[in-house]
C-alpha cells in the first residue's frame, strides 16, 4: 500500500464497448490485487474491493471480496474515481483513477490491465491514520503516453514510512521496558488556585506527539483539560467539568460525550 508499496500497475481495459458486452462509451478495465501486511510481508486474504464515483459519491463497482482470478468492471471516460482496497483491522488503501482526457487520444489502447502489488498497516489501539483519508495516488491516462500512469503521492508515502519507523522504535522500547507506563494523578487542593500544566510527555501511542493537562477553578468547582496533540498536526481537547454540588460532565472538542467514553481516551492514551 505505498510504494514501499511497490506499486505496479499495469491498467487493461477494452474502450468503446462491444467486448463483455460492456454499453458503449465505456471502458472495460481487469484488475489483480495482492496486498502483503507491511510490517510481517505476508499476504493478506480476506480483502475487499469498491469503486464510488468521486463526485457524486455513488458506488459503481460494488465492495466484493478480493480472489485470485481477475476483476472486470468498466467505467466512463472523462471521469474521476475513487477505488478502496479494504480488510478488516486495517487501514484502507485508496486509489484514484482518473479517465479524463481518455476520449480525446486518437489511438486509444484497446486494453489495459492494472495491477495492484501493494502493503497494508494494521490497525492497533485505533491509532489516528486521518492523515491517509486521501488517495495514496492516482492512476491516471497520459494522453503523451497513451496509456494510463500511475502517480503516487509522495508526502503520503513519507508519513507511512515514518510511522513504520516509529513502531519499530516502540517495538524496541517495548521490549527495553516492559512494564514501564504512563501515569498521572489527580489534582490536589493546593493546585486548584491557578491553571498548572500537569502533563507533557509522549504517549505510547504511535501517532501522539504530546499530552498536556491543566487544572482550572470555574464557579462552584473546577475543569481539566487535556489536549493530545498528534503528529499530523490535528489536537483533541478533552474535559472533565465537576461542580461542588455534584454534578460532572465531559467534553471532546466543545462537544458533549459520555463519562464512558472520557475513560475510554483516558485508558488509551493514559492521561
Amino acid at each position: 500500500m505505498n510504494n514501499r508499496l511497490f506499486i505496479t500497475l499495469v491498467l487493461f481495459a477494452v474502450s468503446l464497448g462491444s467486448v463483455m458486452g460492456l454499453p458503449i462509451n465505456k471502458i472495460a478495465f481487469s484488475t489483480n490485487i495482492i496486498v502483503k501486511d507491511i510490517e510481517s510481508e505476508k499476504e493478506l486474504n480476506n480483502l475487499f474491493f469498491e469503486i464510488t464515483d468521486q463526485t457524486s459519491g455513488k458506488t459503481v463497482f460494488p465492495k466484493i471480496p478480493v480472489s485470485n482470478d481477475p476483476m472486470l468492471f468498466s467505467l466512463e471516460p472523462e471521469n474521476v474515481y475513487t477505488a478502496t482496497i479494504s480488510k478488516p483491522g486495517y487501514v484502507n488503501y485508496v486509489l484514484t483513477i482518473n479517465t479524463k482526457s481518455i476520449s480525446k487520444s486518437k489511438q486509444l489502447k484497446s486494453k489495459y490491465q492494472i495491477e495492484i502489488t501493494g502493503e497494508l498497516f494494521e490497525l492497533i489501539n485505533n491509532e489516528d491514520y486521518s492523515a491517509f483519508q486521501k488517495s495514496f495516488g492516482t492512476i491516471k491516462f497520459s494522453l503523451q503516453e497513451n496509456d494510463f500512469i500511475w502517480n503516487p503521492n509522495q508526502s503520503l508515502y513519507q508519513k507511512r514510512q515514518e510511522i513504520k519507523k516509529m513502531r519499530a522504535n516502540n517495538k524496541k522500547v517495548g521490549a527495553a521496558n516492559p512494564k514501564q507506563e504512563l501515569t498521572s494523578s489527580m489534582p490536589s487542593q493546593s493546585e486548584k488556585a491557578a491553571p498548572i500544566i500537569k502533563k507533557q510527555a509522549t504517549a505510547n501511542t504511535l501517532l501522539v506527539k504530546s499530552i498536556q493537562s491543566e487544572t482550572k477553578t470555574i464557579p462552584k468547582g473546577e475543569m481539566i483539560i487535556t489536549y493530545i496533540i498528534f503528529r499530523n498536526g490535528r489536537s483533541n481537547e478533552l474535559r472533565k467539568i465537576s461542580y461542588e454540588w455534584g454534578g460532572l460532565f465531559y467534553k471532546l472538542n466543545q462537544n458533549d460525550i459520555t463519562e464512558a467514553a472520557y475513560n475510554l481516551t483516558k485508558a488509551r492514551f493514559g492521561f
